[in-house]
């Protein structure tokens, strides 16, 4: 509660930049066509149409959002962050106690751990990234079951796991899949070498490929769009080493332990994608659960989740290591981790299982005192370190709060069993204090918006008339990414799917950035065409209006305190309407949505008004035709191989017409023309989904759940 509460808490709306100019909008379409009972599959407000279920990060077919879908998108964007917190929050606790079978507080602990860790933090405010992990300790969870399992439970546990892969690949973010599918594998390996069933891990692959199989429907789709995107590439080894996207090695110690008394933590770990910190608690407890680990012989679950620990700083420190190098050049998919940084989030989550691991070591007295006298020496070793070697360290104010803590936790390591419950509580009060702390000035405070409204209420003039004409319109307005208000009333790309207004531009679509739409800007653009950026930022002044019209753009926002009409719009008309600097222009080359390119036969000439389009909804359009002779008929909507269409009942082929545009065949008279848009890959997608869910629902019928425990309790 503490740590959502500012979602939660009435009149509160945390609203982020990517709330306003990305998740918001994906969210919004979502919703919308699930109000209306049907799926949505494709988006008609940016990049001049493009499919909407076949972008991951959209998470269309994700179920756990249908239910929020009547609620008001800022709203829903905010419940669903909260509740998926709380899954990560179950999902730990229920790892830690039911499945690994640990004494208490150790799932508490591991549980403060998880949720009060920097990295949650942050992700709380990257929606597509928190529902992703918050399945995260259910995995590891449901392996351990199907590794663990015999007899009938085996199939139940596949079942399970099958399922929270499925809901996992659905939710959102593809680089936070990634990772999580490494994690897995090494935790596979680690729990089946352990428990001496390295046959297991087929099994465990045979549920990853049920929950691929569940998930078909959204993997299909998006491998169909990406085929023909411009950008599949991930960034390059040099911008990666951004010390915005890579933990800073000087910062090392600030960014891994947090600093509890920081106002803005971003400060303490160099950037907002670099927060990770878990506390000096939860440090000095994973210690203690590595040599409990290895005391208890579980030592390729140790080395697992040291690997984890360890590895994930040494990737998240990115291109600057070797090693980081060498698995960016060599390892399939490893240049779609597109930011170092947030590699660590394996850290944290192995971290908490360390701690909880640890704090049951120490209830149950596995560690014999030479033992614990050794981690109190590292502990020490450590923290000299972190004062003689050049850190960039917190004020002194934190380093004694550092030291304070860790005496807390060695004097916990240095305790025999007797009185050690209560001990352990004062351990898990002073992790929760720590964590408290920090959480005091969360992201997720900062982003609160100071009027108690949400950011789809922009009330603006001149977008409540522009979202009253049919027509698209671009917008020319600088980027204020810390003025979210303004972010929304100057049409930042994505934020005009809130006031129903579409473009030809976009931003941030991953896939969704097709190499026709690269294409198309291109010869408009100072250089080459960024696909992740805005095109706005790109284009060359002046804009022509017989470039704009062919791409059927009516309308011009400009901010006149930004741009001079003058020397970025020539010859366009008006001002149409104006509200303070953003003025409003009109395009006297437009001819409409829908034109004619050329007659099929070359002596004839069409000199009819431009056909009447009617949308149905994104991915739906009905055209009336009167041809004077035989056309080919362009359609202002961006061409996919998913388009089909009717022409007065009669099927006809949908054609690529230029770089962007789709195009049909037309035949002298009147017509009415039906285009229908159906994700590529969906059909099998949906069968594939059918079969497999069939073979769930068969594996869980069986009876009997099964429990497992990673340290035998001790003997009565």
């Amino acid at each position: 509660m503490w740590v959502t509460w500012p979602l939660v808490a009435p009149g509160s709306w945390v609203t982020a930049f990517d709330t306003v100019a990305y998740s918001g909008p994906n969210l919004q379409i979502t919703s919308e066509a699930v109000r209306q009972g049907r799926l949505a599959q494709w988006n008609d407000a940016i990049y001049g149409g493009i499919g909407h279920v076949a972008n991951m990060h959209s998470a269309a077919l994700y179920p756990l959002k249908w239910p929020f879908a009547w609620m008001e998108v800022h709203r829903a964007w905010v419940y669903l962050v909260a509740v998926h917190v709380v899954v990560l929050g179950t999902g730990m606790f229920w790892l830690i106690r039911r499945r690994l079978g640990l004494l208490p507080p150790a799932a508490a602990l591991a549980t403060v751990i998880t949720v009060g860790s920097g990295a949650v933090m942050i992700r709380m405010l990257f929606f597509e990234q928190i529902l992703v992990l918050a399945w995260a300790p259910w995995l590891l969870g449901t392996i351990d079951a199907v590794i663990r399992a015999d007899g009938v439970h085996r199939g139940r546990a596949i079942a399970a796991a099958a399922v929270v892969s499925g809901l996992t690949l659905t939710a959102g973010h593809a680089q936070l899949v990634y990772l999580l599918i490494v994690v897995c594998a090494v935790w596979s390996i680690g729990r089946a070498l352990d428990q001496r069933r390295p046959a297991r891990i087929a099994a465990v692959a045979a549920a990853a490929g049920l929950g691929v199989a569940l998930a078909a429907p959204q993997l299909l789709t998006a491998a169909a769009l990406a085929s023909r995107s411009a950008n599949t590439q991930g960034r390059d080894a040099n911008t990666l080493a951004n010390p915005g996207y890579s933990v800073q090695i000087r910062r090392l110690a600030g960014t891994w332990l947090g600093d509890p008394l920081a106002e803005v933590h971003s400060v303490t770990s160099a950037g907002y994608e670099n927060l990770t910190f878990v506390g000096v608690i939860a440090s000095v407890l994973s210690l203690c659960g590595l040599a409990v680990l290895w005391r208890e012989r579980r030592r390729w679950t140790a080395g697992a989740l040291a690997g984890l620990l360890f590895g994930s700083l040494v990737l998240g420190i990115g291109p600057r290591l070797v090693v980081y190098r060498v698995a960016f050049r060599l390892i399939p998919g490893f240049s779609q981790a597109r930011v170092p940084a947030r590699w660590t989030l394996a850290g944290v989550l192995a971290a908490a299982v360390l701690a909880g691991v640890g704090v049951d070591g120490l209830r149950r007295g596995v560690l014999p005192l030479t033992w614990r006298r050794a981690l109190v020496g590292v502990v020490l070793v450590a923290g000299v370190a972190i004062v003689v070697l050049p850190f960039d360290n917190p004020p002194a104010a934190t380093l004694l709060l550092w030291a304070a803590l860790a005496l807390v936790a060695v004097g916990v390591c240095l305790a025999g069993t007797r009185g050690m419950a209560p001990m352990l509580v004062v351990v898990l009060l002073a992790g929760t204090i720590e964590l408290g702390l920090a959480n005091r000035h969360s992201a997720a405070r900062a982003s609160r918006a100071p009027q108690p409204q949400p950011y789809t209420a922009v009330g603006s003039v001149v977008l409540d008339w522009l979202a009253r004409q049919p027509e698209r319109t671009f917008a020319l307005t600088p980027d204020r990414v810390d003025d979210n208000g303004y972010v929304a009333r100057s049409l930042r790309p994505n934020t005009n799917v809130t006031v129903g207004i579409r473009t030809v531009d976009g931003y941030d679509g991953g896939i969704q950035v097709t190499a026709a739409w690269v294409e198309t800007w291109q010869p408009l653009a100072k250089a080459t065409v960024q696909p992740d950026a805005p095109i706005r930022n790109q284009l060359a002044l002046p804009l022509e209006p017989d470039a704009l019209a062919a791409l059927a753009v009516r309308w011009l926002l400009i901010d006149t305190e930004a741009v001079d009409p003058a020397v970025a719009a020539p010859g366009w008309l008006g001002p149409v309407l104006s509200e303070a600097a953003l003025v409003v222009y009109e395009n006297p080359a437009f001819r409409g949505e829908t034109w004619w390119a050329a007659p099929v036969d070359p002596s004839h000439r069409i000199d009819v008004d431009s056909p009447e389009i009617q949308r149905v909804h994104p991915g739906r359009l009905r055209v009336r035709i009167e041809a004077a002779a035989p056309g080919r008929l362009v359609v202002a909507e961006q061409w996919d191989p998913g388009w089909s269409a009717t022409l007065d009942g009669r099927k006809v082929a949908v054609q690529h017409a230029g770089p962007l545009f789709l195009a049909i065949e037309v035949t002298e008279g009147t017509h009415r023309l039906e285009l229908r848009y159906r994700s590529p890959g969906l059909d099998v997608g949906l069968a594939l989904f059918a079969f497999a869910l069939c073979l769930v629902l068969a594996l869980l019928a069986e009876r009997g759940p099964s429990r497992g425990r990673l340290l035998r309790p001790p003997q009565v």
